[in-house]
């Protein structure tokens, strides 16, 4: 789904939200999906664009950026990746040699903590 058909939907969805008398709480749910739908999608970089014809067919597809602005242009995104950590065993075969000793607490907490760091810096 393209951020403009977000963004269509949404409107769509909000002005059913405010102007019904009594709106349903899916209504809600779904402005609320909706709304960060758009702001992750708007936090990323294009990675192509295409040009789409009249009949709404794919005429070309470019990669980069495109630096024009035409309404048949349609940017194309990549899914968002999913953060992958490691795991308690590969924590553990990392620190493995220092033990049961005072050391490992420390390590393990510093691990915590850089992949806390990692996962903001991903966003």
């Amino acid at each position: 789904m393209t951020i403009e058909a977000i963004k269509e939907a949404l409107d769509a969805l909000e002005d059913l939200l405010y102007h019904d008398e009594e709106p349903d709480q899916r209504l809600g749910r779904a402005v609320y999906v909706l709304q960060e739908a758009v702001k992750e999608a708007e936090k990323q970089e294009p990675v192509a664009w295409m040009y789409v014809n009249t009949d709404g067919e794919c005429e070309q597809i470019e990669y980069g950026l495109c630096d024009f602005d035409d309404p048949s242009i349609q940017l194309l995104y990549t899914a968002p990746r999913q953060w992958v950590g490691l795991t308690d065993e590969e924590i553990n075969e990392i620190i493995g040699p220092w033990g049961e000793t005072p050391i490992r607490g420390y390590t393990r907490r510093l691990f915590d903590q850089i992949e806390a760091k990692l996962k903001e810096k991903n966003r």
